[in-house]
């Protein structure tokens, strides 16, 4: 199933899909698809996706790559990129730090509000600017769980589900040098 995975991702590469339908209906409709088996390529640093443009508050277009291919396939981020400080202070940290963990970005952020700071990071995820190691984070964020989460969470966390696993530029992706 793994090679099916491979060789469907191989045909997507650069394709802008809506974030909310590619697991359901692209991959699901096209094989045996395991949620799984692209979690393994993804940590596996084989597979990446970018964000291609906000499409609402919920969803957002998305493009996956294997990672050799994206110098090759990827298109240039946004023209008008969010310039607010919040999101020059991601920006700056992930340029001097490089691949982050959302503590790390809002301290970065000079704390405040983790909302805002979050609400700053998908800014410049959907800008093509920022993606993660996984779509933990973004599946997280396609079901609303963008907010701190509250009763008994399973793992204590300070911060909200959509803000998990690490954060670092897709220009490390383009020049790895």
């Amino acid at each position: 199933h793994q090679a099916g995975l491979s060789e469907t991702l191989k045909r997507l590469q650069g394709a802008a899909i809506p974030a909310a339908v590619l697991e359901r209906d692209i991959l699901g409709g096209r094989l045996n698809y395991r949620a799984d088996h692209l979690a393994q390529l993804m940590v596996a640093g084989e597979v990446v996706w970018v964000g291609r443009g906000a499409l609402g508050a919920r969803d957002g277009r998305i493009s996956l790559y294997l990672r050799d291919h994206l110098p090759l396939l990827h298109l240039a981020p946004e023209t008008n990129p969010p310039d607010g400080t919040l999101h020059q202070r991601l920006r700056q940290h992930l340029a001097d730090r490089g691949a982050s963990f959302f503590g790390d970005l809002y301290a970065a952020a000079e704390g405040g509000d983790p909302d805002q700071v979050l609400d700053s990071l998908w800014d410049l995820v959907w800008a093509g600017e920022v993606t993660n190691d996984s779509l933990g984070p973004l599946r997280a964020f396609l079901a609303g769980q963008r907010r701190r989460q509250t009763g008994r969470p399973t793992v204590p966390s300070r911060f909200p589900p959509a803000a998990a696993g690490r954060w670092y530029l897709v220009t490390d992706l383009l020049d790895p040098a």
